[in-house]
């Protein structure tokens, strides 16, 4: 399993007076109860209680007192380990937990947790009516077959999916139809190579070979690289008969001032529009950025 999101420290901010601002801090450590100092996953439920996913168990606050949650092996009734990597709760009250060993919910009138599976994921979504485990491909596959299954006007749509563990700098990604990622390490800018490109969601769901319709890609960051993602809006920008293409916004990213992506894109897009001029474009020109500073904890 991986961990998505790493948070090292943990404080409750609450305002007690009205007139001049002031705030009133609780620190939840160690000593006074958690589990471990390395917080991993934070979510807080419908009956108002906190709860605080570890390196060495998963933790609920009352704002009373601290309870922890740990595995036993012999009881199937508790956690499968003692890593939490997410948390989120779903529509209907229930907990849902990403651990080391699986993918679990905690049935809160029972008391007790159900290990759903035990495949290897990176996240837990939960949405109205359904829960999504899985990985970045795992999730096109299942919006393909959403959007396949209610598609009259037979529209299709291009994806870029990314989920990043901030610990570790790892990224797992698949696309359906999109562009080459535009990567900047160590000052230099270049394009990913790519092989195979999933299919446009909406498209059809049949996948003769099995190899999958929505190949996954991993990706392990370094601190201080940036990924920039772009329809291709922005590669086919026209002005007369050229367009702008990955040579221009090579160019472009490469004569930024600055790589972050608050500035960075709006640099871009200028770049574009002076290409453009004033001919009128037919697709859109979405960008987006993404620096990865380092793991959390540091």
């Amino acid at each position: 399993m991986r961990r998505v999101l790493t948070v090292c420290c943990l404080f409750l901010a609450g305002v007690l007076w009205a007139g001049e601002r002031r705030h009133a801090y609780l620190s939840i450590s160690v000593e006074a109860g958690l589990s471990h100092h390395n917080v991993t996953a934070l979510a807080y439920d419908r009956r108002g209680s906190l709860w605080i996913g570890t390196k060495n168990g998963l933790n609920r606050f009352d704002r009373q007192e601290i309870t922890v949650f740990r595995s036993r092996m012999e009881d199937p009734s508790t956690l499968p380990d003692n890593l939490i990597h997410s948390l989120a709760e779903g529509s209907g009250g229930q907990l849902w937990i990403l651990c080391d060993n699986g993918v679990v919910r905690y049935l809160p009138e029972e008391d007790r947790f159900e290990t759903l599976c035990t495949d290897d994921a990176f996240c837990v979504l939960p949405l109205e009516d359904r829960v999504y485990v899985g990985s970045s491909a795992r999730i096109l596959e299942d919006a393909n077959l959403e959007i396949c299954a209610n598609n009259k006007a037979q529209m299709f749509v291009t994806v870029w999916l990314g989920i990043l563990e901030l610990s570790t700098g790892t990224l797992c990604f698949a696309d359906a139809g999109h562009e080459k990622l535009l990567l900047r390490r160590d000052g230099r800018w270049e394009f990913l190579p790519k092989e195979v490109s999933g299919i446009p969601l909406g498209m059809f769901t049949d996948d003769p070979d099995g190899s999958g319709l929505f190949p996954e890609q991993t990706l392990t960051l370094q601190c201080g690289d940036v990924l920039l993602q772009y329809t291709d809006g922005v590669t086919e920008a026209k002005h007369e008969k050229q367009r702008f293409g990955e040579a221009g916004l090579l160019s472009a990213a490469v004569g930024a001032p600055s790589a972050k992506p608050e500035q960075l894109l709006p640099f871009i897009r200028r770049q574009i529009d002076l290409f453009a001029g004033q001919e009128p474009q037919f697709d859109d020109i979405t960008m987006m950025g993404l620096q990865y500073l380092g793991p959390s904890e540091q």
